[in-house]
């Protein structure tokens, strides 16, 4: 894990890739639709917990969106694959990236259809090859029972 540059340019995303793969394979993007263009950003967590990735002068690039009002949090790559916000006080995860997927199913990460909540988790294919910003395809489960798993291209059932 760390930043990553995908299509060799100065955009910089934080990024999971496989060890030892050449080349270079990535599986999650946490900044996938704003890049960091500074070769200075950096990803830290704030005083309440939140997950950010800052450019060079303290501006946020990227964050999770959730406050969590803890002090003593610490970010962690599981061996699963899984990077994780955790409240060392409580022992509890408060965000994990498994819930966030991006283009690439991991052990032990799942695609949900939640029909309380209306939930959704979904693959999204990378606009190009060299580009990991959400591209026109998808994976997902279907709302209708029973589920059924459908790529859509755009709006549209692809298969």
């Amino acid at each position: 894990m760390g930043m990553t540059s995908p299509n060799n340019t100065k955009e910089q995303y934080v990024g999971i890739w496989l060890k030892g793969t050449n080349p270079q394979i990535v599986v999650w993007v946490a900044n996938r639709e704003k890049p960091a263009t500074d070769s200075t950003a950096n990803i830290t967590i704030s005083s309440n917990g939140t997950l950010l990735l800052l450019d060079g002068n303290n501006g946020v690039v990227w964050s999770i969106k959730e406050t969590f009002f803890f002090n003593g949090s610490q970010a962690e790559l599981l061996d699963n694959g899984n990077f994780i916000v955790r409240n060392n006080v409580l022992g509890r995860t408060l965000w994990q990236s498994f819930e966030h997927l991006g283009d690439t199913m991991l052990p032990f990460s799942t695609l949900i259809y939640n029909h309380t909540t209306g939930e959704k988790r979904m693959l999204t294919s990378w606009k190009s090859y060299n580009d990991p910003s959400p591209g026109e395809f998808t994976v997902q489960i279907t709302p209708q029972v029973p589920s059924q798993v459908c790529i859509m291209r755009g709006s549209k059932p692809y298969w």
